[in-house]
């Protein structure tokens, strides 16, 4: 009877497997290929003669590196290495791009008798992550379009106005000159109102061509791929401006505590959008969008060995360990309610771990603010002229 029960598990075991949308492999403590489904065979496309019991881990190794699976080298090497690995039992998981663009996500467990591993085609849910994203940098720059157009509108307007009012005094004072009842007091108020409808016209002109500048730069900057050696300070300054209609509705203080002469070269746009989903995530998050609620939000800078130490510290409301432990994940937000996607952070630590390659830690408690604190190597920086 417990012959049956157990021919009857071991069908239904095979059933499960051979079903499933995962690939899945058994090796033993030698390495050697005990069992495995369809479905390992049809991700790695590895021929039937490789998926039989017996077979060695190293031939799969060979045979994917000889097929260029793990990109150029040295092939020994490339077995040698991941034998080496292999042979730690230690578990495991990455995410391996194949050749015709498919990614397979490899998630590998050790158990008293060997090594068992999972292969999931994740290819579609990366693309639909990346769409996301991109659609939320897009968002961003959307709405920073808009909050700068309705800036930009302010001193646009006054100069309409001043335009309008010099206009008229023209008009008067010719009438009066053609008439022959001009005389030095009339001249006088006229000059004096040109005066003043000069410097406020240069005002805002200068007010609206800043705007421009900073709103183009960091536009420019934030769709392109190209590096540039740019002065922190003075980026980050440009940012603050794009970003002024969102933080002109607060009482929050921004501080930039960086070197004047801090520079580095490195992808501009990618540091433009950390800093607006910094700020963002400060203003939605630590300070629960209240117009109302006094605080600062501090951004320092310094060499470090060889590259750049950044630190973000807000005196917002702060994070309890259960939330801290998830901000970084994709689609965790607080603020799901109001329209949060949860991508914010996320896309700030792909961007400096990956675009960066650099390292960030954050740190907060809750009730006494949050504090972001990322390293960017960079081989060049220093003075900038």
């Amino acid at each position: 009877m417990d012959d049956e029960k157990e021919i009857e598990q071991s069908r239904v075991l095979r059933i499960v497997t051979e079903n499933t949308k995962h690939g899945i492999s058994f090796f033993n403590k030698d390495l050697v290929l005990v069992a495995c489904n369809h479905r390992f065979a049809e991700l790695l496309q590895f021929p039937s003669k490789f998926c039989q019991p017996g077979t060695l881990m190293r031939d799969l190794f060979y045979f994917n590196a000889q097929r260029g699976e793990y990109g150029p080298g040295d092939i020994d090497e490339q077995v040698s290495q991941r034998l080496k690995l292999a042979k730690e039992f230690s578990p495991h998981k990455f995410e391996r791009v194949r050749p015709d663009g498919m990614i397979i996500e490899i998630i590998g467990t050790p158990v008293e008798e060997g090594f068992v591993s999972t292969y999931t085609d994740i290819t579609e849910l990366r693309k639909a992550q990346r769409d996301l994203v991109e659609a939320e940098k897009m968002a961003s720059l959307g709405s920073l379009v808009g909050g700068v157009a309705h800036e930009i509108n302010t001193p646009l307007g006054i100069c309409v106005t001043a335009v309008s009012y010099f206009q008229t005094q023209i008009a008067e004072i010719g009438a009066l000159f053609r008439s022959g009842e001009l005389n030095e007091e009339h001249l006088t108020s006229f000059l004096s109102t040109a005066e003043q409808s000069a410097k406020l016209l240069e005002t805002n002109m200068n007010r609206a061509a800043m705007l421009v500048k900073s709103f183009k730069q960091v536009a420019v900057d934030q769709t392109s791929e190209e590096k540039r050696t740019i002065n922190l300070q003075k980026y980050l300054e440009e940012i603050l401006v794009s970003l002024n209609p969102k933080l002109k509705k607060t009482k929050i203080e921004v501080i930039l505590d960086i070197p004047d002469e801090l520079s580095m070269e490195t992808y501009p746009g990618s540091l433009a959008q950390i800093a607006t989903n910094l700020i963002m995530n400060s203003l939605i998050h630590g300070f629960e969008g209240k117009s109302n609620l006094n605080g600062t939000i501090q951004i320092s800078a310094q060499h470090q060995d060889e590259g750049i130490r950044i630190e973000y510290k807000d005196t917002g409301k702060g994070m309890g360990p259960d939330v801290l432990d998830k901000i970084f994940e994709p689609f965790f937000t607080t603020n799901r309610d109001s329209g949060g996607t949860g991508l914010g952070l996320h896309i700030v630590y792909n961007i400096i771990t990956q675009k960066l390659a650099g390292t960030i830690e954050c740190e907060s408690t809750a009730g006494r603010g949050t504090k972001f604190v990322f390293s960017i190597p960079c081989q060049d920086f220093g003075s900038q002229s």
